[in-house]
């Protein structure tokens, strides 16, 4: 027999006897009798081990026999024995579970302590790894274990022979592939091989498997995709990724381009973005909240928590549990604590947390410093300088800084006017200042407020005080106060004028009394008209065939005598004769009057300074009037010139400039009446700083006040913040091909 063939024959008696005895190897499986478990040979149909302990197999109720030996449990802790039930380690592991072939996690509590530590054993019972680790994982790239290192339990990956992989210094390790693990670090991820060595950088919120040959990766709630080389296949820009057999469609968020004055300075891609002080941004995405500078960098992610509001210092967020939370410009959050309700004002904070005995406001700056040492039942904003609260069932006002301003006694506080408010306290009204003093004690039925004076009911008594509470006057009478006068009717319905200190100022009454102006009277007894002016008694008896007197505007009143319109002054005297057919107002040095149908203006020695050429005209304002003739708008100054040519649909005030509009489509002249945008948008609305909005075919865009382009008009939205815009538009699906 030739060597080759002999050596081939032989390999092959042995490969068929290795082969047999595999076939042949004995299978075990747990039996239980008596409340005892024991382990039966399945293969030969006999027992191994008699049923005299309380499990076999191993502590996470898997059941294997591995290298010949399982685990048993007897007083509730596991030990390491043979098939034929010798024990090859003593009953001391709480937990016990196989790791490779050969090796074993096991558990057992120190004798000092109440912790349980980790170690690794053979299936000898020696000890591979000392028990040391706070938790160990099996993993096929070694084991995942854990230390308490100060406060933090950390991990890291370490081979079976106790070399180190990864270094213990992580939050958690999990797997990712055959190839790689996730390592998470200050709640964000990375990749790392099974070598150990890091990947990518820690960037990541979530790292998911797709298929075999990639990774699905989520930053800041917005997807991407690696490639299983690591590999940049999509960038982590999307809302959405919709994966099909061979290409991915991936779903954007709202794009949303910066622009510092005309200047494009970068491209961000959320659901919503605020503006914030310190360059910064507040952010949204798929309900989850941010903080960024300009960079597009993070100052801090809040995965959990809804953007609420700005006030562009402090953000606020709403939690799962419907809790808010508060956050400065750099993310930092100014409250230990959630909140049940914020409120955001220009300097202060106002808190809600339920209270037992219903106080439950509290009022912080807006670095989240308690302001002063109470809390209220409500706080409302009254004007820019104060606000309301009530605490012990009492209402007092709280000042823009947060400090309390006046005291907290009254049952109910009207709004103010001329700094003066009308407070209830125990049934009676009274007067208060800005500060909270009374300036009349409260034991009025009623009160009233009007511009200089105020006004008082008390039982049958009337009177009237001064804004300091000096009362001036008294009566038993009702009266009507009208131009810095009483006016009192008389049982045979007649009026009668008194001042304000009951002085009666006319000795007549008459059939009826109006006021022109504050300072002006129009009365008539017995057909004959008069004006009345109480502070100084001028009066002046009106001719007989006045009609109608208009109430004063900018120091004249139009007057209708013999049916013709003229103008009397502020002393009733005729201005402008009664000649024309309509007027309209004094501006400028001008009074614009109607003849012949058509609208001119005439000066005070009534000249005619403008023909009257137009249908209609608006008063004069920084020299230029609004003007219509044969249904075409545009501007005149007080010469009449044509500013504007009379060529448009319309022309409208917006500030200091003029919106101009032909064949419905709008533009824009400056204050001077210089066009600086022919008509062409849809819509034209005044921003802050000279910027305005401009609108065409629902997309929208910015001007500034020469009429540039600052943004084009592509836009869905814009938002401003001084110089600054953030517009935004519908970001652009694509469509990614996978190999």
């Amino acid at each position: 027999m030739k060597p080759r063939m002999y050596h081939f024959r032989l390999f092959l008696i042995l490969f068929l006897l290795s082969t047999q005895g595999a076939l042949l190897a004995d299978q075990f499986e747990p039996f239980s009798e008596g409340g005892r478990v024991g382990l039966k040979n399945i293969t030969t149909n006999t027992i191994a081990i008699p049923p005299k302990f309380e499990g076999l197999g191993w502590s996470d109720k898997s059941f294997s026999v591995v290298n010949g030996v399982i685990g048993a449990l007897q007083n509730e802790r596991w030990a390491l024995v043979n098939t034929e039930g010798n024990r090859i380690t003593e009953h001391y592991f709480n937990t016990l579970v196989p790791s490779s072939e050969d090796n074993f996690i096991a558990s057992k509590r120190d004798n000092s302590s109440i912790l349980t530590n980790y170690g690794l054993i053979d299936s000898n019972g020696k000890t591979i790894i000392n028990f040391v680790f706070s938790s160990m994982q099996r993993h096929s790239a070694g084991l995942i274990v854990s230390e308490k290192k100060g406060t933090k339990y950390l991990r890291g990956l370490i081979s079976e022979k106790g070399k180190s992989i990864i270094p213990i210094a992580y939050d958690a390790i999990s797997g990712l592939s055959e190839t790689h693990l996730i390592v998470s670090k200050d709640g964000l991820l990375a990749i790392f091989d099974t070598d150990g060595n890091q990947l990518t950088d820690f960037l990541y919120e979530y790292i998911e498997p797709h298929g075999n040959t990639y990774y699905k990766i989520g930053k800041y709630n917005h997807q991407g995709l690696l490639s299983n080389t690591i590999e940049l296949v999509i960038p982590p820009l999307y809302k959405n990724l919709v994966f099909g057999e061979d290409q991915v469609e991936a779903i954007p968020y709202t794009q949303w381009d910066f622009f510092k004055r005309s200047n494009y300075s970068a491209t961000y891609y959320f659901d919503d973005i605020i503006f914030l002080d310190q360059e910064a941004f507040a952010t949204s995405a798929g309900q989850k909240t941010g903080s960024i500078n300009y960079k597009g960098e993070y100052y801090s992610f809040l995965p959990v928590e809804r953007l609420v509001e700005s006030n562009e210092k402090v953000f606020v967020t709403t939690t799962r549990s419907g809790r808010y939370k508060a956050y400065n410009s750099q993310g930092k959050p100014l409250f230990r604590d959630s909140f049940e309700e914020i409120q955001l004002h220009t300097n202060l904070i106002f808190t809600k947390n339920s209270q037992a005995d219903g106080h439950s406001w509290s009022i912080h700056n807006l670095d989240g410093k308690k302001l002063n040492l109470f809390n209220y039942q409500y706080i409302e904003k009254k004007s820019e300088s104060f606000f309301q609260a009530k605490r012990n069932d009492k209402i007092g006002l709280i000042g823009k800084d947060g400090k309390e301003i006046s005291p907290f006694l009254y049952d109910q506080l009207s709004a103010f006017k001329n700094e003066r408010a009308i407070a209830l306290y125990n049934n009676g009204y009274g007067v208060v200042n800005s500060n909270g003093l009374w300036i009349m004690t409260p034991y009025y039925d009623s009160l009233s407020i009007d511009n200089n004076y105020l006004y008082f009911r008390q039982g049958t008594e009337y009177g009237v005080a001064d804004l300091f509470g000096k009362v001036l006057y008294r009566d038993q009478s009702p009266f009507e106060p009208l131009a810095e006068a009483i006016i009192k009717s008389n049982e045979d319905s007649s009026k009668s004028i008194f001042s304000m200190y009951g002085e009666q100022l006319l000795e007549h009454s008459y059939d009826s009394i109006s006021a022109l102006s504050t300072q002006l009277l129009f009365i008539r007894r017995n057909n004959q008209s008069f004006l009345f002016r109480p502070s100084d008694k001028y009066v002046l008896k009106l001719e007989n065939d006045i009609e109608h007197i208009e109430p004063m505007k900018a120091d004249y009143m139009p007057v209708l005598k013999g049916g013709q319109w003229g103008f009397l002054n502020s002393d009733g005297r005729i201005t402008i004769a009664n000649r024309y057919e309509a007027v309209g107002q004094f501006s400028e040095g001008l009074f614009s009057v109607k003849l012949i149908g058509k609208w001119g203006f005439v000066n005070k020695n009534e000249e005619l300074i403008i023909q009257p050429n137009f249908d209609q005209v608006s008063p004069f304002d920084n020299g230029l009037s609004i003007v219509k003739s044969d249904s075409k708008w545009g501007l005149i100054n007080t010469s009449g010139t044509e500013v504007i040519a009379l060529n448009y649909d319309s022309v409208k005030r917006l500030g200091s400039y003029f919106v101009i509009e032909s064949n419905d489509q709008v533009g824009l002249a400056d204050s001077r009446g210089k066009i600086i945008k022919n008509p062409s948008f849809d819509s034209i609305k005044a921003l802050e700083n000279n910027y305005f909005l401009v609108e065409r075919n629902g997309f929208y865009g910015v001007i500034n006040e020469a009429g540039h382009d600052v943004i084009p008009t592509i836009y869905k939205t814009v938002k401003q913040s001084g110089d600054m815009f953030l517009a935004s538009k519908e970001g652009e699906k694509r469509t990614f091909q996978l190999k």
